[in-house]
């Protein structure tokens, strides 16, 4: 996972592009990547899925991205996104500041 520029900081209200980019093409229709945030009081992901996000600074601190490769199961007819035995995760720490 990286940054924009391999950026390690945004200010806050600002924003941050992210992207994921797995070491294998990935068939939408059985898997994805899905973005959180460890602390949304500091920074939150403009999406829940895909390759690239947006990150944007909240408050002055450190927020952890995570980036996780996730099955995509449908039970019932709805879609449903499930961790792999082994999950695949990557993360980056970005320090939110006011300057």
């Amino acid at each position: 996972m990286t940054s924009a520029g391999d950026a390690t900081g945004v200010l806050i209200d600002a924003t941050l592009g992210l992207t994921a980019t797995p070491n294998v093409t990935l068939n939408g229709h059985y898997y994805t990547i899905v973005w959180s945030v460890d602390n949304i009081a500091v920074g939150t992901v403009l999406n829940q899925e895909g390759t690239t996000n947006t990150l944007t600074g909240v408050s002055a601190d450190d927020v952890v991205v995570t980036a996780e490769i996730k099955r995509v199961d449908y039970i019932n007819g709805a879609r449903t996104l499930v961790s792999l035995d082994t999950p695949i995760t990557k993360t980056i720490t970005i320090t939110v500041s006011a300057e």
